[in-house]
């Protein structure tokens, strides 16, 4: 017991300060995400203020709209429990609120009619918002389509923004609504009493920093590197962690099943200075 205590004492310190690392990456990678959607890739570009005090200034050149003008918005389908679980592609809570991009193939699956296929269709570019929660944190979390999801419907827990031509670049999205922006703002306005939940007419008025499409571009291509690398590095990081715990059980199975000999172990003595 000593010899396990020990053992797995340092195996699980290594384990924290791995998990440490893994919260510390997202949030750099979220600080480069928020520094690029707001204040653009020129250190040297001519600022305005944006009218927003904890925005601060935004690039002379951006347009600085609410969402209402840019596009509009859908609440998912609604249906009871028979509807669900076979049939056609369904987006759920989930997917937007793992994902950064909607995946293109859902686990999901709902009985949707032709009728439903219309009103509740997923686009290339659709953004979509979660849109109740028991914590105002996962209020809002957003996940852009990258392409259509042929036959597909959303689920009722969501709001879809879909983007008038010409606005926005789903890729420029999938980093804009995923920044601090939105989450301050719904923080900012939002009155909690039981059951955080975003309305369409609170998520219209959200402002939205736009960039001229050219912009929009490049600014989606820097983050795609720089986030790629935080993502490997994330990656990276979740594998040692898994490595190290299947260590510990090793060394666990091995000392109670006998195949390593302790009785001679002792505790090491901590070095003084």
């Amino acid at each position: 017991a000593k010899y396990l205590d020990y053992q797995t004492n340092i195996i699980d310190q290594l384990i924290e300060k791995k998990e440490r690392l893994i919260e510390l990456l997202k949030e750099q990678r979220q600080a480069v995400i928020n520094e690029a959607v707001t204040k653009g890739l020129d250190p040297n570009a001519k600022m305005k203020d944006s009218g927003i005090e904890w925005l601060g200034e935004i690039p002379e050149e951006w347009e600085f709209i609410p969402l209402r003008y840019l596009g509009f918005t859908q609440n998912g389908v609604s249906k009871g429990g028979k509807y669900f679980g076979s049939g056609d592609p369904f987006i759920s809570y989930g997917d937007v609120y793992k994902n950064f991009t909607v995946p293109e193939s859902p686990k999901g699956l709902a009985n949707s009619t032709v009728e439903d296929k219309i009103n509740y269709s997923v686009k290339k570019g659709d953004v979509f918002f979660t849109r109740t929660s028991e914590t105002i944190d996962e209020i809002g979390i957003a996940s852009t389509a990258m392409n259509d999801v042929t036959d597909a419907v959303f689920a009722g827990f969501l709001i879809r923004f879909r983007p008038y031509t010409g606005k926005l670049i789903p890729n420029y999205s999938k980093y804009y609504f995923r920044s601090f922006v939105p989450h301050i703002y719904y923080t900012s306005k939002m009155n909690l009493v039981t059951r955080a939940s975003l309305s369409q007419d609170l998520l219209k008025q959200l402002p939205v920093c736009i960039p001229s499409i050219e912009e929009q571009e490049e600014i989606a291509t820097y983050l795609d590197k720089k986030t790629d690398v935080f993502n490997k590095l994330i990656e990276q990081t979740v594998e040692t962690i898994k490595k190290l715990k299947e260590y510990r059980q090793s060394i666990i199975t091995e000392a109670v099943t006998g195949k390593i000999d302790i009785r001679e172990w002792e505790t090491p003595k901590k070095e003084t200075a």
